[in-house]
C-alpha cells in the first residue's frame, strides 16, 4: 500500500506541474511526465560513436555460419564441390566474393581444418579466439571508426586500405562443414585475410594476392590453398610475371617460414596500435622493408 501511495504521489507531483522538468527527472520521468528510459550504457554509446562493438562470448556472432552447416556424405561433399567448382569457372566471382572457393575448401579439406582447429587449441590465444568466436567485419569495425584511429595504427591502414580498393571486411560465409567450431576455424582465415595484406605490406593486385596465398600455403598447407597458390603465377600478366616469381613469391614463402602462426594472433588487441608493434609480434618483416634488405644484400654482393 504504501509504494502504491508513493506512485500515486508522484504522479500527482507531476500533473499538476509543480516541478521542473530537471527535478523530475531524478524521480525517475522526463518533462513530459512518462518514464525516464535512457540508461547509461545508451550514453556511453552516443558519446563515443566511433567504439566498435564489443565481441560477445556466445554463438550470436556464428549465425550466419550455423545456417550453412551441412551434414553431407562423402560423395555429396565431392558432388557439391564439382558443383561450386564449375559456377567458379563459368562465373568467376570478383573482389572479395570468394563464396565458391571457401566453399570448395570446406567441402575437401575437412581433415586438414581438423587439423587447424586442433592446433588453434594448443594456443592460449588460439583456444581464447575459438572460445568467443571472434569476428572481424564491417559491423565490428566499421570503417568511419577506422580511419578517425592515429595513422600509424593498424586499425588505420586497416581502414586506409579499405577505401583505396573499395573493400569490405565481410566474407560470406563458408559451406560444406557440419561442425561450428571448424566452420568458425576456415572463416577466421578469411576474414583476418586483409589484414594480412596490411601487416605485410601488399597492395590487392593479383600478384599480390599469389604472394598471400604462398604464404598461407606455407603456414595452412590447405589442399585448396595449394591449388590457387600453383594456379596464381599461370594466370599472372606476363609483363608482371617477372616482379610476383622473383620478389613477392620468395617474400610470401620465407614470412611464412618465420612467422607467428596467423590463427594464434588476436589481431583485435593490435588495431589500435602501431602497426610496427604487430609485425613485431608476429615477426614480420614487410615487403618494402624485404626490398630494401634484398637491394642491399646483391650491393654486398
Amino acid at each position: 500500500k504504501q509504494i502504491k501511495m508513493l506512485s500515486q504521489f508522484r504522479h500527482s507531483i507531476l500533473k499538476k506541474s509543480l516541478m521542473t522538468p530537471s527535478v523530475s527527472r531524478l524521480f525517475g520521468f522526463d518533462s513530459q511526465g512518462s518514464e525516464f528510459v535512457q540508461n547509461a550504457q545508451e550514453q556511453e554509446e552516443q558519446q563515443a560513436p566511433n567504439e566498435p562493438p564489443k565481441q560477445e562470448k556466445s554463438f550470436h556472432n556464428t549465425l550466419d555460419l550455423e545456417e550453412k552447416l551441412m551434414n553431407l556424405s562423402y560423395f555429396e561433399k565431392i558432388f557439391k564441390a564439382f558443383e561450386y567448382g564449375v559456377k567458379e569457372v563459368m562465373v568467376p566471382n570478383r573482389g572479395r566474393d570468394h563464396f565458391n572457393i571457401n566453399s570448395i575448401i570446406g567441402l575437401t579439406s575437412f581433415h586438414h581444418i581438423k587439423e587447424l582447429y586442433f592446433r588453434m587449441q594448443q594456443s592460449p590465444e588460439g583456444a581464447e579466439i575459438c572460445e568467443q568466436k571472434l569476428r572481424i567485419t564491417d559491423e565490428v569495425y566499421p570503417k568511419e571508426y577506422l580511419l578517425s584511429l592515429p595513422q600509424e595504427t593498424l586499425g588505420y591502414k586497416l581502414g586506409e586500405f579499405l577505401s583505396m580498393n573499395d573493400l569490405s571486411l565481410n566474407v560470406p560465409p563458408v559451406e560444406g562443414l557440419d561442425d561450428i567450431d571448424l566452420a568458425y576455424t576456415i572463416q577466421r582465415m578469411n576474414e583476418i585475410r586483409l589484414l594480412l595484406h596490411v601487416i605485410l605490406g601488399y597492395d590487392y593486385s593479383f600478384e599480390a594476392q599469389t604472394a598471400l596465398k604462398w604464404l598461407e600455403l606455407v603456414q595452412l598447407k590447405l589442399p585448396g590453398t595449394a591449388i590457387a597458390a600453383l594456379t596464381g603465377p599461370i594466370f599472372t600478366p606476363p609483363n608482371t610475371w617477372g616482379e610476383l616469381v622473383g620478389n613477392k613469391m620468395k617474400h610470401g614463402v620465407s614470412q611464412g617460414e618465420k612467422m607467428k602462426f596467423v590463427l594464434h594472433v588476436k589481431y583485435e588487441n593490435f588495431i589500435e596500435k602501431p602497426i610496427e608493434e604487430i609485425r613485431s609480434f608476429m615477426n614480420v618483416q614487410s615487403y618494402v622493408h624485404y626490398q630494401l634488405f634484398q637491394s642491399d644484400s646483391l650491393l654486398q654482393e
